[in-house]
């Protein structure tokens, strides 16, 4: 399962039980795209990750250790500057999207209170941070920087007014009214995974194809398959991760078309949990990979530019050979 709207929409909730009202303690920025908030709430310390990777983008509660870099970078300053002892008022999802606001307060320079909106957008090569004021929308800085160049639908860049991506249209499956709901899956020619995407927002593919599953059972009756299954991912959580010979996923409760003989299947208590044991080793083994290739292209890069060197100094020592040979003969 891929971070959908769905997953989105439990962890938000997740999260706000645990961390609302909650003070921050700490930032650190231990990777180039992943920043740590150390938050007390609820007389414990929790370690919320913010991950805009573009192929694990995250926020989740964390309990793994992580090594941070001995000279900050200018992002994890800029958090530090505005978010370092400001307390947590909220976490909202935008409808079902992928885009989660952390709204704080905070005390500016002349001691007034400012709200102060952390922004992760988790939308796979796209995922930013952001960090805006709230009072003027200004964005104040982002993990990524990206300028009219890369993007002419908006500019991520500090001083720019913040504009959100564009909106989906499309129903939000935890708010549409009943009948909405039924005349849609009721007129779609064919009840797949595929179909219940085009009409619902932040289905993704496994949600989608296991709603339509589900529905498919009992096509007598739809209704009551739906508000089972939402009801079941609000109330009844599950986190669940499934492992198959080809492919693994997560889950916020069972997928019962997920199932195979050999399918194997753990569960945990929170979504939380259940992230860090689906990302770490993988997040763990990319990074490692992106270390090995940095390297290795470091030292093609050291090579190519000693190449450069020896052939100037070759050309130089030629030169000075000539010279000599030259002064030799003139003196002769």
């Amino acid at each position: 399962m891929s971070f959908d709207g769905i997953f989105t929409h439990l962890i938000v909730k997740e999260l706000a039980e645990q961390l609302q009202n909650g003070r921050v303690q700490k930032i650190q920025q231990p990777y180039e795209h992943e920043i740590v908030l150390v938050i007390r709430a609820n007389r414990q310390n929790h370690k919320l990750l913010l991950s805009a990777n573009p192929n694990y983008a995250r926020i989740q509660l964390t309990q793994m250790q992580y090594d941070n870099p001995a000279t900050p970078p200018n992002f994890a300053l800029m958090l530090r500057k505005y978010l370092e002892g400001a307390h947590l008022q909220s976490i909202e999802q935008v409808a079902n999207d992928r885009i989660v606001y952390f709204t704080f307060s905070h005390r500016d320079e002349l001691g007034d209170l400012e709200n102060i909106v952390l922004v992760a957008e988790l939308m796979g090569r796209h995922s930013t941070i952001l960090l805006l004021n709230q009072s003027n929308g200004k964005i104040l800085d982002a993990i990524k920087h990206i300028g009219l160049s890369q993007n002419t639908y908006r500019t991520l860049l500090p001083g720019a007014n913040y504009i959100a991506p564009p909106k989906q249209e499309t129903l939000n499956p935890f708010t549409a009214p009943n009948a909405q709901v039924f005349d849609r899956i009721s007129t779609l020619p064919i009840l797949d995974g595929k179909s219940l995407q085009s009409q619902f927002q932040g289905l993704g593919r496994d949600t989608a194809n296991e709603l339509a599953f589900r529905l498919n059972e009992k096509p007598n009756e739809k209704m009551t398959v739906w508000e089972n299954f939402f009801t079941e991912l609000t109330q009844h959580r599950r986190p669940t991760y499934l492992k198959t010979s080809k492919k693994e996923f997560f889950t916020p409760i069972f997928y019962c078309h997920l199932e195979t003989q050999e399918t194997e299947v753990s569960t945990y208590t929170t979504l939380s949990e259940l992230l860090d044991a689906f990302y770490w080793e993988k997040a763990e083994r990319d990074r490692v990979k992106e270390q090995g290739n940095a390297l290795i292209k470091r030292v093609e890069n050291e090579i190519k530019r000693n190449k450069t060197k020896l052939k100037k100094e070759r050309k130089h020592w030629q030169i000075q050979k000539m010279r000599k040979s030259f002064v030799k003969k003139g003196n002769f």
